[in-house]
């Protein structure tokens, strides 16, 4: 800038202005147009025009310096906004995960709550009997004949069957509540599982007279975990047994549609209303109404029940009416070339 200032002072000094072509002319030559006239400058003197160039540039170096300041500023604001946000997602994350927490442990709490209610009465129950049972046996208070003797191990066989049969339904719902359900699926002949689901009720079915009937084909086989879909089997069983009168009839049966086995249990007895049991399968609900002949019961069953189908691919239906029974159905995939083991293709019927 000194440059331009000492090397346009000394021009001017000499009596020499530079124009627009390059040439230089003396002082006194005449000039047809001003170099800033297009700035609106030609009417000011060399010192004002030097004045306003400084005043300019001054600016021009102002707004330059401002436009970095803010944009460094806002380099800045957007960093903290990141930051803050950052620590917002974290303590969002750290509430839920507490939440979450305070769930489980409430979950946790239900869980214990309902085992030992369990424990405390519907295992408990069946197990003081049969020990009050076997204590006046052993003591000799009770005298019995044999055909009394057969009464007593009869009713000491229903006793320990229902204790197993709620053990277990206890110990597949706890380990659901705690680890999850986990499913181990294989192809297997419905109608095996049927036959077993009702050999092991039998002899509670032949407490009340009630006739249960087996009607699937024997070549029939579903692909699916089979502990999981024997305890549907049973626990849908035991539930048309627990609410059928005296004399009535249960049926197992299954129907193949496209790919897939439509397996229903159902019963003569005295059912509810529809919007019950839509209600009741709905929410999962704890089902403890006691059967016709005062059965008690876990309400473990429909929740099992569902969750055990589900996990096997397919979805727990149901219809009732008062005094004409209730049927639950649900599916499970054919058992094929597809899904089948090598090795049950070698196995024997």
């Amino acid at each position: 800038m000194l440059t331009f200032v000492f090397t346009f002072g000394l021009n001017a000094s000499y009596g020499m202005l530079p124009t627009t072509a390059g040439h230089i002319i003396q002082s006194g030559s005449s000039v047809s147009e001003s170099p800033f006239s297009f700035l609106g400058l030609a009417n000011l003197d060399r010192q004002q025009l030097y004045d306003t160039l400084i005043v300019v540039i001054f600016l021009l170096l102002f707004f330059i310096l401002l436009t970095l300041w803010l944009h460094k500023q806002r380099r800045k604001l957007k960093a903290m906004n990141i930051v803050l946000s950052e620590q917002r997602a974290e303590q969002e994350m750290l509430l839920a995960d507490k939440q979450k927490k305070q769930r489980e442990l409430s979950h946790l709490n239900q869980v214990q709550n309902r085992i030992l209610s369990i424990i405390g009465h519907d295992l408990r129950g069946p197990l003081s009997s049969m020990y009050e049972i076997f204590r006046a046996y052993a003591t000799g208070d009770m005298k019995l004949d044999k055909q009394e003797l057969d009464v007593f191990i009869e009713e000491c066989y229903q006793q320990m069957g229902a204790v197993y049969f709620l053990a277990e339904n206890l110990l597949f719902w706890a380990k659901n509540q705690h680890d999850g359900i986990e499913s181990f699926p294989g192809n297997y002949p419905l109608h095996s599982m049927g036959e077993e689901a009702i050999s092991l009720l039998q002899q509670v079915a032949n407490a009340k007279d009630i006739k249960v009937e087996l009607d699937i084909d024997k070549y029939a086989r579903v692909h699916c975990d089979y502990n999981q879909i024997s305890s549907v089997l049973r626990n849908l069983v035991s539930n048309s047994i627990k609410f059928t009168d005296r004399g009535g009839t249960v049926v197992i049966s299954s129907r193949e549609i496209k790919d897939e086995h439509i397996i229903t249990v159902s019963d003569n007895g005295v059912g509810m209303e529809q919007d019950k049991l839509d209600l009741m399968l709905k929410q999962r609900m704890a089902y403890t109404t006691k059967g016709t002949d005062n059965e008690s019961g876990t309400g473990l069953g429909i929740s099992l029940i569902s969750e055990f189908i589900e996990k096997n691919g397919g979805k727990l239906i149901g219809s009732s009416r008062p005094g004409h029974g209730t049927s639950f159905s649900f599916s499970l995939p054919i058992a094929t070339a597809e899904n089948m083991d090598e090795a049950e293709f070698s196995d024997e019927e």
